[in-house]
């Protein structure tokens, strides 16, 4: 498969001196203690390693992550509050707000996916749109979720530039 007509992290070259603020979409589905207690893990530690990158390589001057932690009606469903915490970024939530000031950290984990209206029927709700207000271009980069309809997976195209992050750069490559 080539990627020839698909724009990735590469395409960003200009974002080191226009300074971007990037939403980022990744997979932040964790595992749970039976107290409810997000572990540590890989996805965590891929998230955090994509950031960084992210800030360092591409000069990235806000970089807002987002993602899905189980699902409504689950014993863990949650904000993503202690995925953050993990990963050592500050946990920053809209849902329910209605400020649209500027983050004022350059680095911030927000809502859970599933916690805005709308997102699993691929509806675009007001967050939504809030989100995309305050970013430049939205980073797609969670391989595990793209056979998914969610609004953060196959809708803000409709808001805002969209390139592939490089876990699903690296998946579409290899299927060939």
């Amino acid at each position: 498969m080539t990627l020839e007509n698909v724009f990735t992290l590469r395409d960003l070259e200009h974002a080191k001196t226009i300074h971007m603020r990037a939403l980022v979409r990744t997979d932040l589905d964790s595992t749970t203690d039976k107290q409810g207690n997000v572990l540590p893990n890989e996805r965590l530690n891929q998230t955090s390693a994509l950031a960084l990158s992210l800030l360092q390589e591409y000069n990235i001057a806000k970089l807002l992550i987002w993602g899905h932690h189980k699902r409504p009606g689950e014993d863990a469903f949650s904000d993503l509050s202690q995925q953050a915490k993990i990963m050592g970024m500050r946990f920053v939530s809209f849902a329910g707000s209605k400020e649209t000031e500027e983050l004022p950290d350059r680095l911030a984990v927000l809502d859970n996916t599933r916690m805005i209206s709308g997102e699993q029927e691929r509806m675009i709700a007001p967050l939504h749109r809030r989100y995309a207000s305050i970013s430049d271009v939205y980073i797609l980069d969670a391989p595990a979720v793209l056979h998914r309809k969610d609004t953060s997976i196959a809708g803000m195209h409709e808001l805002m530039p969209v390139v592939l992050g490089p876990g699903i750069v690296s998946d579409l490559s290899n299927l060939d």
